[in-house]
């Protein structure tokens, strides 16, 4: 094979990649309900919503490194319950992630539907609707 052809695989092959790569979506650090899900289990799964006897609110808020400007703030408000004698689950989720330049507000709505398999075991399943508004916020700062 002359080097004109491998020069040519090496460039395709590349170029495949390339596209492939373009289509994939990063996301890293920024996960705003990750930390806090220990508090309130249908941000981490819906299928987790209604699980309770009764009606459920939880309002939570974490400041991070509070001494630096523009450092991130996430506040959100949950509300769940169940309905249909215990089969099904209905909750919302709102929240809002700050940071120095972006802010994240979203609302979500929860539904959860368990079956009973025997008498000692049930299969729940969990669905989520998300309304997301991300906005970047740009200022003009004196050095």
């Amino acid at each position: 094979m002359s080097n004109k052809k491998k020069t040519m695989k090496k460039t395709h092959i590349f170029s495949m990649l390339l596209i492939l790569g373009s289509a994939c979506q990063a996301r890293a650090q920024q996960l705003p309900l990750s930390t806090q899900y220990y508090q309130n289990m249908i941000t981490l799964n819906p299928a987790f919503t209604g699980q309770s006897e009764y009606a459920k609110a939880v309002v939570s808020h974490r400041s991070m490194f509070t001494g630096l400007q523009g450092s991130p703030q996430t506040s959100y408000l949950s509300v769940d319950g169940q309905t249909a004698q215990g089969k099904m689950g209905l909750g919302i989720i709102a929240y809002r992630d700050q940071t120095d330049i972006l802010s994240n507000t979203s609302a979500m709505v929860n539904y959860a539907y368990r079956m009973k398999i025997s008498t000692d075991a049930r299969l729940n399943f969990g669905w989520l609707l998300v309304f997301k508004i991300r906005v970047l916020i740009l200022r003009m700062r004196r050095l």
